[in-house]
Formats: C-alpha cells, sequence, structure tokens
C-alpha cells in the first residue's frame, strides 16, 4: 500500500494526528494485524524494547504525518509484542497500519547504562584500528542474537566486525570514532 493510499485511509481514522517529533527515532514497526480484535503485532528496534510495555500512547509515522494512539493492552510473545492500540477493532483498521514504524523523540529515549549504546548513535561514526589504520565508516549494526556485528564500508572494503569486547577497544562518540582491535583475517591489508 502506497503511502498517498494510507494517508487517505487516515483521514478518519481513530489516532490524532501530532507535530513530528524532533530527532525522531524508530523504536518499532507493526508487522501485520493479529486476531480478530484489531491487536497487531509489533517487532522493536529498540535498545530497551521492554519500556513498550510502560508506554499508554504510541507515535505510529504512517505516511509523512506522525499520529497518537493510546494504548489498551499490550503484551510479550516469544520475541515480540502483541498490541491493542485505542480505535482499532478489527483486522481491516490494523492492515492499515502494517509496515508503519513506532517512532519517539530522542529525549524521550531512557538513559542507557554505561557502556551500552543507541544504533543511531553508532551509525556513521569513523571506525580505526588499534594500530592506527582508518578502516571506513560505520553503515549498519546487524543483530545477531547474542551480540552484534557492526558493517563498517572504507578502503578495504565491507569489513564485518563483531560488537563484543575481544574486538571493541574504544567508543568515543564525542569524536565520532570507534576503534577496533587489529587482528590478522578481519581485513585485507592491501
Amino acid at each position: 500500500m502506497t503511502a498517498k493510499k494510507k494517508q487517505k485511509q487516515t483521514d478518519s481514522f481513530p489516532g490524532h494526528p501530532v507535530d513530528q517529533p524532533e530527532n525522531m527515532t524508530v523504536i518499532g514497526r507493526i508487522a501485520r494485524p493479529v486476531g480478530v480484535k484489531g491487536e497487531l503485532k509489533v517487532i522493536m528496534e529498540s535498545a530497551l524494547p521492554e519500556r513498550l510495555l510502560q508506554m499508554q500512547s504510541v507515535l505510529i509515522l504512517i505516511g509523512s504525518q506522525v499520529y497518537r494512539f493510546p494504548v489498551e493492552v499490550i503484551g510479550r510473545t516469544a520475541g515480540w509484542y502483541r498490541i491493542k492500540l485505542g480505535g482499532i477493532d478489527n483486522p481491516e483498521d490494523g492492515s492499515i497500519l502494517s509496515g508503519c514504524d513506532l517512532v519517539s523523540s530522542e529525549a524521550d529515549r531512557p538513559e542507557l547504562p554505561i557502556g551500552e549504546y543507541y544504533i543511531d548513535e553508532l551509525i556513521g561514526c569513523r571506525v580505526e584500528s588499534d594500530d592506527g589504520d582508518y578502516l571506513g565508516l560505520l553503515l549498519e549494526v546487524m543483530s545477531q542474537g547474542h551480540h552484534d556485528i557492526w558493517v563498517v564500508d572504507g578502503d578495504y572494503g565491507e569489513i564485518m566486525v563483531p560488537a563484543v569486547k575481544e574486538f571493541v577497544v574504544d567508543i568515543d562518540l564525542e569524536r565520532h570514532r570507534l576503534v577496533v582491535r587489529s587482528v590478522d583475517g578481519l581485513w585485507d591489508r592491501r
């Protein structure tokens, strides 16, 4: 479904249009309706996905407009969340939200424990080896369950670095710089 078609269908939608949050961040995505009461399957993309359980309302980006929906019921189910929003009472209404992002403002993000970082803080950082080689920019963080993989692109091509303490030497967000341990075979030293 195109953004324009979704926008047209939301003209009389139960969510309330709101101003787009400053420094908007995607925290999850609505996968599809589940059940017959308009409940939705939500896949969280947040560093703290359980914070969804405390939300009284959510912001959803539909096309280019952000809507606030009250949360009626929410629960965790095997790696995803099942959420019932106010005014979404059947699968047909819920299907309009399929593929839409749950968003929040940067100011609403909870503070992370020391040593943990939001992915968008890391993306675009300069990556260097501990022996001074410039490796490139961090383009993507892939979640692999037990640890993330940093995808770095630069002069050595695409490098995949396990984001674990054995490989990550330093994270300096003020200088937008990441330092990884130089390991034979991790990248080709032409």
